[in-house]
């Protein structure tokens, strides 16, 4: 999961990575850490998550719950991950 969705954000978004408009990072939950981000996006599983970060913290984020789903579909998951990554950049 964590290739496909920098696969879909990587390629997907070149202008807003560029811009600095959009980060990519991958977060170990597992660390202790991270752990805090499980409660913080109140996760079950590891998840994609879209997240405004302000002054280091989360602002606004967004979790693409359907990930799972897609697991056996790479560009139905690329699809979905670059729909949310889009409409969370567009403020929806």
């Amino acid at each position: 999961m964590e290739e496909w969705a920098k696969d879909a954000v990587l390629d997907g978004f070149p202008d807003a990575l560029k811009a600095g408009r959009l980060e990519w990072r991958a977060v170990d939950v597992e660390k202790p850490e991270n752990d805090h981000f499980i409660d913080d996006y109140q996760l079950t599983d590891k998840s994609v998550v879209v997240a405004q970060i302000r002054g280091g913290k989360s602002t606004r984020y967004k979790v693409l719950k359907d990930t799972w789903l897609l697991l056996d579909d790479k560009r139905a998951f690329l699809k979905y991950v670059r729909s949310g990554v889009r409409e969370y950049l567009l403020g929806t």
